[in-house]
């Protein structure tokens, strides 16, 4: 390999090592975690439309409307997203087994507290029932925490894994999807919740 070419060749080496670091790494736990107890494990999170081969059903995407759906809170009573429209709704799918989501909820109660018209909705995915609400329990934050037992939330809003957020503005549509979880959260988040009108 000649000078020149070897010098071009450490040039782009080092450009692309550059883009990589200075690129958002969204990090989350797999469907498979939940069986084998891991908690955070480094697998990438994926994009929104990134969806596994075998996972069919089909991403949300920014700009359309937010599927309605009905769920029951931890306390057994029955509410709806669409209870929440005219606020920003924080829409995040979570797990006790998952290490990122509980890295995320100090962040997300940060946010909570900082945006009068600001929702979280912390739908619970994979625990038992006992489990989810012995943890919204001991973190004591005021978001609308909700069960999804038999998965017809997650068949709505499906992804190859959690952390997975979805910031819908206060018309009921969805501005911003977070697939997995990132250093720094609070501010990926307060950027979506105010270009969603907060």
């Amino acid at each position: 390999m000649t000078r020149t070419a070897r010098s071009t060749a450490q040039r782009v080496l080092g450009l692309a090592l550059a883009l990589a670091l200075s690129s958002t790494a969204l990090l989350g736990c797999s469907a498979t975690d939940a069986s084998t107890g891991s908690n955070g494990s480094e697998n990438a999170g994926s994009n929104a439309s990134g969806n596994s081969s075998s996972q069919q059903k089909i991403a949300i995407k920014e700009g359309v409307e937010a599927p309605d759906f009905e769920f029951q809170t931890m306390d057994g009573q029955t509410s709806k997203l669409s209870d929440y429209k005219g606020d920003v709704v924080v829409l995040t799918f979570w797990a006790t087994w998952c290490g990122y989501c509980m890295r995320d909820m100090p962040e997300l109660n940060e946010l909570d507290q900082s945006f009068d018209d600001v929702q979280i909705v912390a739908i619970n995915r994979g625990d038992k029932t006992s489990d989810a609400q012995a943890k919204a329990s001991d973190l004591g934050y005021d978001f609308a925490w909700g069960l999804d037992e038999d998965g017809a939330i997650e068949a709505l809003y499906p992804a190859s894994g959690i952390p997975y957020t979805v910031v819908i503005d206060k018309d009921g549509v969805v501005s911003t999807v977070f697939a997995g979880s990132a250093q720094d959260m609070y501010s990926h988040l307060e950027k979506a919740v105010t270009q969603a009108g907060a």
